[in-house]
């Protein structure tokens, strides 16, 4: 049976169009909703995964970041998890974690590496150091 305006490959050729994106970021604001300025790339952002920080912060933002390429795949997504903490004026990522799953489309699978946490912001400047 034929079917009309299917293209053969067509799933394999979207599948692969996707994996040579950008990661995806995508962010979920929390707190009382303050706009802050953005945080310079010369500050580090560091993560948290099973810790929190001492000092007292604001939490800002839920961010995950999910992406597949061929090259270096994890540090892409890490550096688009950070990249948008800082755009919202985040100065470190809490409850990190990370995880893959399996996309497919046709004969065609891939692993998609996610990224996630929520981006805080330290009440005093002193506990960036």
């Amino acid at each position: 049976m034929k079917r009309r305006g299917v293209v053969p490959g067509i799933g394999a050729v979207s599948l692969a169009v996707l994996l040579a994106c950008a990661p995806k970021v995508s962010l979920t604001p929390l707190g009382t909703g303050a706009v802050y300025p953005a945080t310079p790339d010369s500050v580090a952002i560091p993560l948290y995964a099973t810790t929190k920080p001492e000092c007292p912060y604001d939490e800002i933002a839920a961010i995950t970041a999910e992406g597949t390429t061929v090259r270096s795949v994890d540090a892409e997504v890490l550096s688009a998890l950070k990249a948008k903490a800082r755009a919202v004026g985040g100065h470190a990522i809490v409850g990190y974690t990370q995880s893959s799953r399996l996309a497919s489309s046709g004969s065609v699978s891939t692993d998609i590496h996610v990224r996630s946490g929520t981006a805080i912001r330290f009440r005093s400047a002193d506990c960036m150091k």
